[in-house]
């Protein structure tokens, strides 16, 4: 027997089938008979260009955040000088005999308060002229804005002359192309003592796109305004207003006395419909919910207005004023009296400088203290 089984055992009867060969692990998954590919090193040709591309990458990026990411805007700088406005020779009024300039006021240096940001606007709906003026105090620790609109007839002295203030951007285009802004911001200094190095020129096209863009806003126009000659038709009711018609309501100032729109008369009550207007804009256009839209008006806004903002200081601003509720935002009116030159017939407003005082104080004033009084200067004071 045991001969028996050895021989059945070596014929290979009454055994299990050979197992397969094992495998190591570092082995698996290969195919059989094939020998592993050895790997090839990485060039160092290659690893400089990727290096070189991230580099690149990383720097757009950088650059990028740098020009569109939202950051605070500096405080306002001490006026820079630009070309003073000339008039043409033929307008300018000789200087009386022996007659010798004053000295230039040194400007004073005063401490900002760092909570506020200030904006000079101006707008442009009939021609060379700026038909709007506002100067604007953003308070972005207690979400406030106010606004002071400056009397477009506003009397100032330009090379002896008497000028109204409305003139000065385009004025002072002529003098230095470029400059227009400066010269606005430098002779409102002079006026009341703020400047305003962030400047916005804002032309009648640049308005009326602007307002189209952002699919025109919903407005009571209280009354019928018509006037021919100046292509104003615009029929009362609520509505929205698209860019053309906007531009009618803001450029119209045919309002009388006790008027049905609840306005002062002529340029007064033109101011006021103005307020109206942009209070309505702010309300429906910067809210929370379009916050997300902010870069479209950072745009729309870059690519229409000649601006000294910078992308990142519009986001910003956009950004913070979303955060503001409509009751902070504030519109008010330089204090000024009406008059009548006997010789030309043309109005101009003669500023109430006592009252101004006060009342900038009170509204825009941008500094950690009160304005000093000596800072305020009005060529034309009203008696």
């Amino acid at each position: 027997m045991k001969n028996g089984k050895r021989v059945a055992r070596k014929n290979g009867a009454g055994t299990e089938p050979p197992e397969p060969p094992k495998t190591s692990k570092a082995g698996r998954g290969k195919r059989a008979g094939k020998p592993r590919a050895e790997r090839k090193p990485k060039s160092k040709k290659l690893k400089i260009i990727l290096g070189s591309i991230g580099g690149v990458l990383l720097i757009g990026a950088l650059t990028l955040a740098y020009f569109f990411w939202p950051r605070i805007p500096p405080l306002p700088l001490q006026p820079t000088l630009p070309p003073q406005p000339t008039l043409p020779p033929e307008q300018q009024t000789p200087h009386p005999s022996g007659y010798t300039e004053p000295p230039e006021a040194e400007p004073q240096s005063l401490a900002f308060n760092n909570d506020i940001r200030l904006i000079l606007g101006a707008a442009n709906y009939d021609g060379g002229n700026t038909d709007t003026i506002m100067l604007g105090a953003l308070n972005y620790k207690e979400h406030t804005l106010n606004v002071v609109s400056i009397p477009r007839d506003t009397a100032i002295m330009v090379d002896g002359r008497r000028r109204k203030i409305n003139s000065i951007r385009a004025l002072g285009e002529r003098t230095q192309k470029g400059s227009g802004m400066d010269a606005l911001a430098l002779e409102i200094y002079n006026l009341t003592g703020i400047i305003a190095n962030k400047t916005v020129y804002v032309p009648a096209n640049a308005f009326k796109r602007a307002v189209d863009a952002v699919g025109g806003v919903r407005f009571n126009v209280p009354i019928r305004m018509f006037v021919l000659n100046e292509n104003i038709d615009l029929k009362a009711g609520e509505r929205v207003l698209k860019g053309e018609e906007a531009l009618m309501l803001l450029r119209y100032r045919g309002y009388t006395n006790n008027n049905a729109a609840g306005v002062s008369h002529d340029d007064y009550g033109r101011m006021q419909m103005q307020h109206r207007f942009l209070t309505e804009a702010a309300k429906q256009m910067l809210t929370p919910k379009n916050i997300s839209k902010i870069p479209e008006f950072v745009d729309i806004f870059d690519k229409n207005v000649t601006t000294t903002l910078e992308t990142w200081e519009m986001t910003w601003f956009a950004t913070e004023m979303t955060k503001i509720p409509s009751e902070n935002i504030f519109f008010h009116t330089l204090p000024t009296k009406s008059y009548k030159d006997p010789q030309t017939g043309g109005w101009y407003e003669y500023v109430k400088v006592e009252e101004m005082y006060e009342f900038l104080n009170a509204t825009i004033n941008p500094y950690t203290t009160d304005i000093p009084r000596d800072m305020i200067h009005a060529d034309y004071v009203a008696q």
